[in-house]
């Protein structure tokens, strides 16, 4: 329901006259709800990615439209929020080495990918633009994650309700 009523249509098209499904069948019925789909307008990109992941397209060939499975989002990111990572404890400050050890080629992108970019990218928060006016970057190497490290800890974010949002800054923001 939250995509609207065209996809519960051609969901309950495709499902229609069907009372057992066996996974056999699987395949063929994603491929029937995606053709009625992306007969749509607003639903012809849709297909391309469905192509792409079915066949396993992960990474790009340098076509003007990008239809990566790398490259899909479901969220498009925002000109209005900061990435910023926050540096909670030890393990995170380990993380945040790795990540400059990879930007000043110490470490290979391949080896960060591998073995630490899920771990850094899960201490990495959306906040709103005019809340992170003077934090600082995670270096001077690159200017789009900001940084709570730990001594503003206290100041910026708490366990338990997440980036502290003064009175002060709400009022500003209206």
């Amino acid at each position: 329901k939250i995509y609207g009523i065209l996809t519960t249509n051609q969901s309950q098209n495709a499902l229609t006259n069907r009372k057992v499904i066996p996974e056999t069948d699987y395949l063929s019925l994603i491929d029937e709800y995606f053709d009625s789909v992306s007969e749509r307008k607003s639903f012809r990109d849709s297909r391309q990615w469905f192509e792409s992941m079915k066949k396993l397209r992960y990474d790009s060939r340098g076509a003007k439209k990008d239809y990566a499975v790398s490259s899909f989002r479901i969220i498009n990111e925002s000109n209005t929020t900061q990435a910023v990572f926050i540096e909670l404890g030890d393990e995170e400050e380990a993380l945040r080495e790795r990540y400059l050890e990879k930007i000043t080629g110490e470490l290979s992108k391949e080896n960060f990918d591998q073995n630490y970019r899920q771990a850094f990218q899960q201490r990495i928060i959306a906040i709103p633009n005019y809340l992170t006016g003077d934090l600082p970057y995670i270096n001077e190497y690159d200017e789009h994650i900001k940084l709570v490290p730990r001594e503003l800890l206290d100041q910026y974010y708490q366990e338990t309700t997440g980036f502290i949002r003064s009175q002060i800054d709400v009022i500003q923001m209206f």
